[in-house]
């Protein structure tokens, strides 16, 4: 196993296409329905102003795959202390073996954060409809990577469909809008 400093990593991975690409095809693979992504396990240090997430991931077909802890304990400031921190370990998905462990210190999060863009997302839960919005959509899609596409091989209904879409979700906060146009976009903050 291989273990990796943040200032090796800062060494390695650069703010630049080469990323920038990595983080693309990763976001092209979440749209086209490629990636594994269970829900972020996210615990609670209240006593100490504290918090940890584990995030993970696996992406058809690549050979490895990371589990992220990133915990935030944002009181560090007053002790003089940063108050995130994190690391990753690299797995092999052919054997589950662990390759490496990545002292990031949040770093590789703020590469990924930097080269994103745009700090949201947007879930489009098709249920069932026969117009072609589908196909659309999973064109949208490709070009679009802050765009998720979700489809109901059926109609379920808007309760679904709005709990499929939450359930996608991967920001903290949620805003829903029906398809209809009754509500404006423009109203979300």
């Amino acid at each position: 196993m291989k273990i990796f400093s943040r200032a090796e990593l800062e060494h390695a991975v650069k703010l630049d296409t080469v990323a920038l690409g990595v983080i693309r095809n990763g976001f092209v693979a979440l749209a086209e329905d490629r990636v594994v992504m269970p829900p972020i396990l996210s615990m609670d240090v209240a006593e100490n102003n504290g918090e940890v997430d584990v995030k993970t991931a696996y992406i058809e077909g690549v050979p490895q795959f990371a589990i992220k802890v990133s915990p935030g304990f944002f009181d560090n400031t007053k002790l003089g202390l940063p108050s995130l921190n994190g690391l990753m370990i690299l797995f092999s998905s052919q054997t589950g073996l662990i390759e490496a462990l990545l002292l990031d210190k949040g770093y590789l999060t703020g590469i990924r954060t930097a080269l994103a863009g745009r700090r949201y997302e947007i879930v489009y839960v098709d249920d069932g409809s026969t117009d072609r919005s589908l196909e659309i959509l999973l064109g949208l899609a490709r070009k679009y990577p802050e765009l998720q596409v979700r489809a109901h091989e059926k109609s379920c209904g808007q309760s679904t469909a709005i709990r499929t879409g939450v359930k996608t979700a991967r920001a903290p906060w949620v805003a829903t809008l029906d398809g209809d146009g009754q509500n404006d976009p423009a109203d979300i903050p």
